[in-house]
């Protein structure tokens, strides 16, 4: 679905769905839980939008609490975090650790060609 034809859903008539059991799923986007996709069951998307709770620091507003909403209602629901971009960083080790490492490795070698013999 694009986002031209994205039907929202206010947090009130979330709420009332939930309570009718008609969601069949959810889907969270972003690492803040910044937006919520609903699948209704019968098939159709529909974006939480006005009323929404947004991460705050001064209000005990969060995007958890539609998540626990829908854990509570057992109403399965996945994150996507968008990581394509990301690689998995590097171990970042000090030259002691490294000697050290090199050290085992070549340590290990001789014990294998002494237990071959």
């Amino acid at each position: 679905m694009s986002n031209t034809e994205e039907k929202l859903v206010s947090y009130a008539e979330f709420n009332q769905l939930l309570f009718k059991r008609e969601i069949a799923s959810a889907k969270f986007y972003g690492s803040k839980y910044d937006r919520c996709v609903l699948t209704l069951l019968d098939g159709t998307e529909a974006r939480i939008g006005e009323g929404y709770p947004r991460e705050s620091p001064a209000t005990d507003e969060s995007p958890l609490k539609v998540v626990a909403q829908l854990r509570n209602a057992g109403v399965p629901y996945k994150v996507d975090f968008n990581l394509r971009g990301y690689t998995y960083l590097k171990s970042y080790k000090s030259r002691e650790t490294l000697a050290a490492e090199d050290r085992q490795r070549d340590e290990d070698s001789r014990i294998e060609t002494r237990m071959a013999q």
